[in-house]
């Protein structure tokens, strides 16, 4: 008689418990929408400055492709130059030998 009185005890008591989280879970989930709701509205209002933010790192880091791009033209024209000078100088060195050697 004790246990069955103790296990009734028990269902009413989880009863009463599962009544209350059913009476309440209407409330639980109105808060959960509404902190949604919340972080929607943040996010709406993070993603112009996040594109904002991309769109001036897209931009820097464009010219600063750019300035790198115009640096080794630039380099590259000089040591094309520098080099068409040795090229010439060795020309003219090897032709001054040949033409000592043939006279």
């Amino acid at each position: 008689a004790k246990l069955a009185d103790a296990r009734k005890d028990v269902d009413r008591s989880v009863s009463g418990h599962i009544d209350q989280i059913a009476a309440r879970s209407g409330d639980i989930s109105a808060a959960i929408a509404a902190d949604v709701e919340k972080i929607e509205q943040a996010f709406s209002r993070q993603t112009g400055v996040i594109e904002e933010r991309a769109s001036t790192m897209e931009r820097a880091l464009s010219t600063g492709v750019d300035n790198v791009r115009g640096v080794l033209e630039k380099t590259a024209v000089f040591v094309a130059g520098a080099l068409r000078d040795k090229v010439m100088e060795v020309t003219s060195t090897l032709h001054e030998q040949a033409g000592a050697a043939f006279s």
